[in-house]
Order: structure tokens, then C-alpha cells, then sequence
């Protein structure tokens, strides 16, 4: 970043091009978003207080999946940000596990769609 800074100010250069939809960081960052078709339940876990991946960005990830017909159940954890949620103390872990185990056990998931 430093050298990109530099080289803007001293030459006049860019190390970013001028379109920013176009070329390997942006090839790279699509192909690490998340699918909109998984063949597996879903459960998916969000921060109420998640200032990263808000619940409003996820409310929008989590409806193209349904629309997309996977099986999702979706929980909100209110007052849990980014990493809290996924700390050893946080309800989602108990949670998590136990829908696990019930995928396991052949039990229905719950579908919030």
C-alpha cells in the first residue's frame, strides 16, 4: 500500500487501473464469494452487532439463497459483533453443534426461508 501511495504521488502512477471491475484482484475476490447454490442445509449465524457483514448484508445473502432453493436456517445473535460470535463463549458454538449433530442423525433441518 505504501508503494502504491508513494508511486501516486512521486510518478504520477497507479498501481491500480482504471477500472476497478476488470482485472486479477478482481477475478480473485468473485471467486472467493460465497455461492448462491449449496446442496447442503445451511445454518447460518449472525451478529446483531456485526459491524463487518452486517445483518442487513446478510438478510440480502441469506434471501438469495431461498430464492435459490437451499435449505436455510438462519439466527440472529443480538448483541454479538464479527468475532464475538465466533469465540468459544458464544451461543452459536453450542448451537452450532447441536445442528450438526442432528444433520447427523438424519433429523430434518429447520428452514427459516
Amino acid at each position: 500500500m505504501l508503494t502504491s501511495v508513494l508511486s501516486a504521488i512521486a510518478l504520477d502512477f497507479s498501481a491500480f487501473g482504471n477500472d476497478i471491475t476488470r482485472g486479477a484482484l478482481t477475478t480473485r475476490l468473485v471467486e472467493n464469494g460465497p455461492p448462491h447454490t449449496i446442496d447442503a442445509p445451511v445454518l447460518l449465524g449472525q451478529g446483531g452487532s456485526d459491524s463487518l457483514i452486517t445483518p442487513e448484508m446478510q438478510a440480502g445473502y441469506v434471501s438469495g439463497l431461498c430464492e435459490a432453493g437451499v435449505s436455510v436456517e438462519y439466527r440472529m445473535y443480538e448483541g454479538l459483533g464479527h468475532v464475538p460470535l465466533v469465540e468459544a463463549e458464544s451461543p452459536l458454538i453450542p448451537d452450532l453443534l447441536e445442528w450438526t449433530r442432528d444433520r447427523h442423525a438424519g433429523v430434518d433441518p429447520v428452514v427459516t426461508c
